[in-house]
C-alpha cells in the first residue's frame, strides 16, 4: 500500500522485528509505530480526562455558591456542612490566589502537556469532548479581568460563611 507522497504503508518492513503482544502482531501498522500510536491515544485521552476534571472543578466551586445561597433561603441544613463548605471556600481561594501571583492553572498545564505528548495542537487537534468541555472553560478574555473574577467570587464564598454560618456539632 502506497499513500500520496509515495511512502509505504501498511505493510510490515523485512527486519522489523515485530513485538509479540498479540495486538500489535496483526495489526497492518508497524509494532514500532502502533506502540507510538498508542501511546499517543494514551495522552490524549489523559489530557480529556483532566479536562472534564476541571470542569468539574469549576463546576463544583459555582454550583457550590448557588447551593449555598439557595439552601439558606429554603432552609436546606445540608449547607452549613463544615467539611463541604471548608472545601468549597479553599477550592476558590486556590484559583484566585494562584491567578493573583501569576500562576497558571495546573491542571491546565498538565493537559497542555500531554496534548502535545499526543502530538496534538491544544486548540485543534483535540477530541470533541476536549474541545467541547474547552468551550465551556476557556473565554478569550484578559487575565487581569480573569483574576479580578476569581477573587470576587472567592470574597462572594466567603461572605456566604458569613451569612450562612457553618453548623458544628456538639460533642457531649
Amino acid at each position: 500500500l502506497r499513500e500520496a507522497g509515495g511512502r509505504q504503508v501498511g505493510a510490515r518492513h523485512e527486519g522489523t522485528k515485530a513485538r509479540e503482544d498479540s495486538d500489535c502482531k496483526d495489526s497492518w501498522i508497524s509494532p514500532t509505530r502502533h506502540i507510538a500510536w498508542k501511546c499517543e491515544m494514551g495522552y490524549a485521552l489523559l489530557a480529556d480526562l483532566i479536562v472534564i476534571v476541571h470542569l468539574a472543578y469549576v463546576a463544583f466551586v459555582i454550583a457550590g455558591t448557588v447551593l449555598v445561597l439557595t439552601g439558606a433561603l429554603l432552609r436546606w441544613r445540608w449547607i452549613r456542612n463544615p467539611v463541604f463548605r471548608v472545601v468549597h471556600l479553599l477550592a476558590i481561594t486556590v484559583v484566585a490566589v494562584q491567578a493573583a501571583v501569576g500562576v497558571i492553572c495546573p491542571l491546565t498545564e498538565w493537559e497542555t502537556a500531554l496534548r502535545r505528548r499526543a502530538g496534538q495542537q491544544v486548540e485543534a487537534d483535540i477530541s470533541f469532548v476536549g474541545r467541547l468541555v474547552r468551550d465551556v472553560l476557556y473565554y478569550d478574555v484578559s487575565p487581569r479581568a480573569l483574576t479580578i473574577t476569581y477573587v470576587i467570587f472567592a470574597l462572594l464564598v466567603f461572605a456566604t460563611l458569613l451569612i450562612v454560618p457553618l453548623r458544628w456539632r456538639r460533642r457531649g
